[in-house]
């Protein structure tokens, strides 16, 4: 899908937080590689306007490659994968060969799941999509609580259970001689029950930096819902972060990392004084997704290059606002994701990256090297279409409670 027609279409692709595991902790060992399911064509039709397809062709020297693919136990971060095809409403624990070791499902007629996201008391946090809707599942996949809204992209959780969502809502505006639909971007807080404590209008806070006549007078996209009006979509958020206590960069605990891809933007934020601190990427980023924080202080980014044509994981000093590190792959069809990705800084200081588009994950040292590499093993029938994933998280023993992590069945047999 050309990137500069899906620009405003993807905003309202719905996120899925992952589930901390929570007391009752069970393990499931039946591995997951059937062919990718195919979405009606009503739901295709969404999920191409939002700019996110659920399968891509294979590339031909990938043909062969399904699951682990490659694997270096001794510079590998040791954990499990946490991971979703797109279209689905279910998601897997996955350890390093390959073999399921824990799964949440949800049966639904319609609907996907996308981003997962760990809570500390080991529920699941589900950004579903048709109908859009935040839930929170236990471990055994038991709803705890419905929320409808049309949360997006990602979440976070904060010391006292609250948890942050990114959400959107769409008015029509008048703009010139005509009405538009217009997307705008917020950042909620919730209780742990999915009652809302605070709102905060992101897209207002970040208004200086775009301007609606420009913007409505270029674009072309439409609205999924309305094809006679055009889609803005001006910060197209994607990132939401609480920085930790203690981290030792430049930003306060509770500050809050974001990426607005529209804008190619990542900045933080301060929720008490709604002020943006700090901004980073504009003439150097190219639509960028997930700014993560590293134990140094540092921020990797996944910087897409949707409009040069191939992607970069960078690593950038906040201070100084350069780029002190930066991983590419040898030629551009070598690593490239237009519109999804993910990056994710690992304790032993390796990197692991999510290829979206390409059903793709690697770990990678800070040299380059390839430890671990996975391909959805998910394929249709022509073995010519691949499943996508919009993220997978490399999941640790600490990130979950002890019970369910000695529960997993880390020793089960390949099928």
């Amino acid at each position: 899908m050309d990137a500069l027609r899906t620009t405003n279409r993807s905003l309202t692709f719905v996120v899925l937080a992952i589930g901390l595991l929570a007391a009752g902790c069970r393990s499931e060992n039946e591995p997951r590689s059937e062919a990718p399911s195919r979405p009606s064509p009503a739901k295709r039709a969404r999920l191409d306007a939002l700019g996110y397809v659920s399968t891509n062709d294979v590339r031909e020297d990938d043909l062969q490659k399904r699951g682990v693919v490659r694997h270096d136990p001794a510079r590998v971060q040791p954990g499990v994968n946490l991971w979703n095809s797109l279209a689905k409403t279910s998601a897997v624990l996955m350890d390093a060969e390959g073999r399921t070791v824990h799964e949440w499902s949800l049966e639904s007629a319609e609907g996907e799941w996308g981003h997962l996201e760990l809570l500390p008391d080991g529920d699941l946090l589900v950004f579903h999509q048709d109908p859009d809707e935040l839930i929170r599942l236990d471990w055994n996949s038991e709803v705890r609580w419905r929320r409808p809204m049309l949360a997006h992209h990602d979440g976070d959780v904060d010391a006292n259970g609250h948890l942050w969502v990114l959400d959107v809502r769409r008015s029509l505006i008048h703009v010139g001689s005509e009405w538009m639909s217009l997307a705008k971007d917020w950042i909620v807080e919730l209780d742990a029950d999915g009652e809302i404590v605070r709102e905060i209008p992101l897209t207002d806070l970040l208004s200086d930096r775009f301007d609606l006549e420009e913007l409505a007078g270029r674009v072309e996209d439409r609205d999924p819902r309305d094809e006679n009006v055009k889609f803005l979509d001006p910060t197209h958020a994607n990132t939401l972060a609480l920085v930790p206590a203690g981290n030792p960069g430049p930003f306060g605990a509770g500050r809050i990392l974001f990426a607005a891809r529209n804008l190619d933007l990542v900045a933080v934020l301060d929720p008490e004084s709604e002020t943006i601190e700090w901004t980073f990427g504009p003439g150097e980023l190219d639509w960028p997704h997930q700014p993560a924080l590293t134990s140094r202080g540092t921020v990797l980014v996944f910087d897409n290059g949707a409009h040069r044509g191939w992607s970069r994981i960078v690593e950038v000093d906040p201070g100084a606002r350069d780029i002190s590190w930066e991983y590419r792959g040898d030629s551009p069809d070598d690593f490239f994701s237009r519109t999804m990705g993910s990056v994710q800084p690992l304790p032993n200081g390796n990197v692991f990256v999510s290829e979206s588009e390409r059903g793709r994950a690697f770990e990678i040292t800070r040299s380059g090297d390839i430890v671990w590499e996975f391909f959805n093993p998910e394929l249709d029938e022509t073995a010519r279409t691949r499943g996508t994933f919009y993220r997978m998280k490399r999941v640790t023993e600490g990130d979950l409670p002890e019970g369910c992590w000695h529960d997993l069945d880390l020793a089960a047999p390949q099928s």
